[in-house]
């Protein structure tokens, strides 16, 4: 069977290891890539395919955690290639550090670091 490459952003949950307050325990954002073996509940990922293509290592997210998913392909992943290069070129050729600064944001944009942030924050940058 074939199974598609795949990026999954989904909030884990976590215990605290101490006796914090509430306020210091948070669900952290998690990105894994696998294959997607099941689309239903749960979501299922194969970390590994097998010599026969049969999935293993498999992680098993409830869909209601899952945040957002991609499916990767070689075009992909050979366009995060090209996008790096050009990504240090602009680097190298800003003028300032206003520019850089920039540069970075776009490229942190680009990767979903903006995602959860309040709407028109983005801007104030």
């Amino acid at each position: 069977m074939n199974y598609p490459l795949v990026i999954v952003k989904f909030r884990d949950v976590i215990q605290g290891p101490s006796w914090d307050g509430p306020d210091k325990v948070n669900c952290p954002t998690v990105t894994s890539v696998g294959w997607l073996v099941e689309r239903d509940d749960p979501v299922k990922l194969a970390g590994t395919l097998d010599d026969e293509g049969n999935p293993c290592a498999i992680l098993a997210v409830p869909r209601g955690r899952c945040l957002s998913n991609s499916e990767l392909s070689y075009e992909t992943a050979t366009s995060k290639k090209t996008l790096t290069s050009d990504f240090h070129d602009a680097l190298m050729a800003a003028k300032n550090k206003v520019h850089v600064i920039d540069i970075f944001c776009h490229r942190a944009g680009q990767h979903g670091w903006f995602n959860d942030m309040p709407e028109g924050l983005y801007d104030k940058l």
